[in-house]
């Protein structure tokens, strides 16, 4: 089994994904609770990224909560390894809409107009 993982450790370095994934237990068990399945590796790695930036919010927030900074506690649900976008695109249909938003500066002598893109 050892010799595997090792096998699979080194083909996945050689292929430039991250391999944090496949040693994870957590990630495993929340897989698992939440019936996920992944097409490849390279997919599997995007989501496993997804679902530890949200993983570390919850754990950051839950420590302001044992410190009595917060009144809640948050936990991991099955739609952690989805960003906004995707949410949102999956169970409304709806696309997030880039905005532009305009910013003008006058001052005696000049006028500057800064326009800035959000997603």
């Amino acid at each position: 089994m050892k010799l595997i993982l090792l096998f699979l450790q080194f083909v996945l370095l050689f292929a430039n994904i991250s391999c944090d994934f496949v040693f994870n237990q957590e990630w495993k068990e929340w897989k698992n609770k939440s019936k996920k399945a992944y097409t490849n590796l390279k997919f599997e790695t995007i989501k496993y990224n997804t679902w530890l930036e949200h993983k570390k919010g919850i754990d950051e927030h839950n420590a302001r909560y044992r410190m009595g900074q917060e009144t809640y506690i948050q936990t991991l649900n099955e739609f952690h390894d989805m960003t906004y976008g995707e949410l949102l695109k999956t169970y409304t249909g709806a696309k997030l809409q880039r905005a532009t938003i305009s910013v003008s500066i006058t001052t005696k002598t000049t006028t500057t107009t800064q326009k800035k893109t959000t997603q």
